[in-house]
């Protein structure tokens, strides 16, 4: 699923959820060779040339639904081969019923603390 960066709060919010209520476990993860391909669209979305030019610019929220919270925990881009590590103290939850204006604002909020 794709956005516009100007996509509203609404907007955002409503993907995530859907998202969320798509959200299996058990899913394998990709093999190896699966990876190519992967990286390469998500580059193509990002429209960058190459994991180096876009991986020092990124941002990461981890968001999870369970017991009728949602959870959003800001990650810490530790560079092109460190990836992300979680900002625990940074980590807030909202209500599994929010509205999606909320969920799109607790996103934008969430990528704004993640470093």
């Amino acid at each position: 699923m794709v956005l516009k960066d100007d996509a509203a709060d609404a907007e955002l919010g409503a993907a995530v959820l859907e998202a969320l209520g798509r959200s299996r476990e058990g899913i394998p993860h990709p093999r190896q060779d699966e990876w190519p391909e992967i990286a390469n669209r998500l580059l193509r979305v990002a429209k960058v040339k190459s994991w180096s030019g876009f991986a020092p610019r990124s941002r990461s929220l981890g968001i999870e639904e369970t017991g009728g919270a949602v959870t959003f925990l800001p990650e810490r881009n530790e560079g092109p081969r460190g990836g992300f590590t979680p900002i625990k103290d940074a980590e807030f939850t909202l209500p599994s019923d929010s509205l999606p204006e909320a969920i799109g604002a607790a996103v934008r909020k969430g990528l704004g603390l993640s470093e």
